[in-house]
């Protein structure tokens, strides 16, 4: 029995050794993940709000403008005062987030221009109908109320009121959000299972007016993901890499029930055929600022003078892209030069003029026409080619199209309805974002 003992303790001593020396690695953290990003067409019917596609281009017309003027007015603080209806045409895609200890799931509309990740919250004092149970910090353990005294509580719109960091944020047309800065633990898919991130800061709005988001009611606030540093991409930079991209799948496949893919960190890979462009230096806005130089119809530059795309001081001028505008807008002078390189290109088909849709040059659609021009843009380091069929509206029931370019106020804005059928990567770290054709 002693000899056994003896054995039995030799046995421990070499196991506890042999661990020591190997021991078992811990479970590695994940550095990338994706979420289904999803055109917001498809959360509420693609036809459930507008009668035709005339109508429907109309709203989005409409959208873009409205969009528009709300980026010209965060970015420069003397602008007029905004008036933007946030709808379900204002930001065109959402993905679904998983938050709390009872990972609870809520679908939230991407916003690259803005920061702050917020949802409905109970008590609610006024909040829009929502399909999902409004979210209800009382019921997660790992909720919290953000300290007072956190630093994120020391710059506008952030204020310290009764021991709370709360918030006030104006979208314009009377809608706005309040509510409290608060902790939570939100959970990201990885392999099979879900990895929690924890002390994420995030809005718990309990005052919400004048928000339509969209029909069905599914959408219940905003995924803020620009450079500020409440925004989701900050705040999980060391998780996520500095990297995020999307690839936008056509509209018109939305009746198919395709989704696009919002990738994140080691999820996101940068196609061979990718060509690259500096983000601009724009330290007073959060939005993702480029360098554009000049712009292409059918291959033709136009030459505009240097710094045509400029920032300007005060907060004026620039190119944004940007995912919450559907149709791309041109800042003038610019715009009336572009115009005319579209309608000098289609001159010589003889094809009849029309007034439709808000749009400035549009025309009869012929069935045996095919000559459609594409549209490029001239990014400091690499060129960005925009299809024909992604630089024009078609109605193929009232038989017209249009050139989808809309007259901007000073900035000139990217729109997702040019990004389509592009992967784009930003890289943060590295202040690059790439570019590739690819069929989303």
């Amino acid at each position: 029995m002693a000899k056994l003992h003896s054995l039995d303790t030799s046995l421990l001593l070499f196991f506890f050794t042999l661990f020591q020396a190997y021991p078992i690695p811990a479970k590695p953290k994940p550095t990338g993940f994706s979420l289904d990003l999803i055109p917001t067409d498809l959360i509420s019917g693609f036809d459930s709000q507008i009668p035709n596609q005339t109508d429907r281009i109309q709203k989005l017309v409409e959208s873009s403008k409205s969009r528009a003027h709300y980026l010209e007015t965060i970015s420069n603080p003397s602008a007029s005062k905004v008036h933007l209806i946030v709808n379900r045409f204002n930001s065109l895609y959402a993905v679904k987030v998983t938050l709390g200890a009872r990972r609870e799931s809520r679908m939230l509309e991407v916003d690259t221009a803005t920061g702050l990740i917020w949802t409905q919250c109970q008590p609610c004092g006024y909040c829009f109908n929502q399909s999902d149970p409004i979210f209800d910090g009382r019921r997660s353990l790992t909720y919290r109320k953000l300290p007072s005294r956190h630093r994120s509580c020391r710059t506008p719109p952030y204020k310290r009121a009764n021991g709370q960091c709360t918030y006030g944020l104006s979208y314009g047309g009377a809608a706005i959000t309040r509510g409290v800065l608060s902790l939570e633990t939100f959970w990201f898919p990885f392999g099979n299972s879900f990895y929690p991130k924890k002390d994420v800061v995030f809005g718990c709005s309990n005052d919400n007016q004048n928000f339509n988001f969209d029909k069905s009611r599914r959408i219940s606030g905003i995924f803020g993901m620009s450079r500020s540093s409440e925004s989701f991409v900050k705040q999980t930079d060391k998780v996520i890499l500095g990297r995020f991209s999307y690839c936008l799948v056509a509209i018109a496949n939305t009746r198919n029930a395709t989704t696009s893919v919002l990738s994140f960190g080691s999820d996101v890979y940068v196609p061979r055929n990718a060509r690259s462009t500096p983000f601009a230096s724009v330290t007073s806005s959060p939005q993702y600022y480029l360098n554009l130089l000049d712009i292409s119809v059918a291959g033709n530059r136009i030459k505009f003078p240097p710094g045509t795309f400029s920032l300007k001081p005060g907060g004026t001028g620039g190119c944004i892209i940007d995912t919450g505008t559907s149709a791309t807008l041109i800042a003038p002078p610019a715009y009336g030069r572009v115009i005319e390189a579209f309608q000098k290109y289609f001159q010589p088909f003889n094809l009849r003029k029309l007034r439709r849709s808000g749009f400035d040059v549009c025309f009869e659609l012929r069935k045996s026409f095919n000559e459609f021009p594409s549209m490029t843009f001239h990014f400091q380091g690499g060129d960005l080619v925009v299809q024909p069929k992604y630089v024009h509206f078609f109605d193929t029931v009232a038989n017209f199209f249009c050139v989808a370019v809309l007259k901007g106020s000073t900035k000139t804005i990217l729109g997702s309805l040019q990004q389509q059928d592009v992967r784009f990567v930003y890289d943060l770290n590295r202040n690059v974002l790439f570019f590739a054709p690819e069929t989303c």
